[in-house]
């Protein structure tokens, strides 16, 4: 994603780490870091899960934000982003192609331990929902 967005001339503002913390520390961590992105004036947020981007929502409305009209949320996987009220716009990866691979994948390693590894690219797809639009003028 960074070089994606390097390419696009977007630069990060803020980064959100929750893989290292679990239960009441990380929704600390995530309400922190939504709090920041309100201080900084971030007008989008991509988040890498459902759970995550459902949190920081939360935390966005609760705090008087308006979605999307002050901050865009995309999230991925769209496990559970439509159910989220705005539903989330999210990236779907392709589970069922990916875990046929997956399989196969496995099953030549089994039978043909020696058999090169091969690299597959399978593109996500882009769900529009509530939760995005356009970015707020800043004047």
């Amino acid at each position: 994603m960074r070089k994606h967005s390097a390419q696009g001339g977007f630069e990060p503002v803020l980064r959100c780490d929750t893989t290292q913390v679990e239960g009441g520390e990380r929704l600390t961590h995530i309400k922190a870091f939504a709090t920041q992105c309100i201080a900084k004036g971030v007008t989008a947020i991509v988040v890498h899960s459902d759970e995550a981007a459902l949190l920081i929502l939360e935390s966005l409305l609760d705090s008087g934000v308006s979605v999307p009209e002050d901050i865009s949320i995309v999230a991925y996987d769209d496990e559970l982003a439509a159910i989220a009220r705005p539903a989330l716009s999210a990236v779907a990866p392709p589970k069922q192609a990916l875990g046929r691979y997956a399989i196969r994948t496995l099953a030549t390693r089994l039978t043909s331990p020696n058999e090169p590894c091969t690299h597959l690219l399978i593109e996500p797809t882009l769900v529009i929902r509530d939760s995005t639009g356009p970015a707020p003028s800043r004047h």
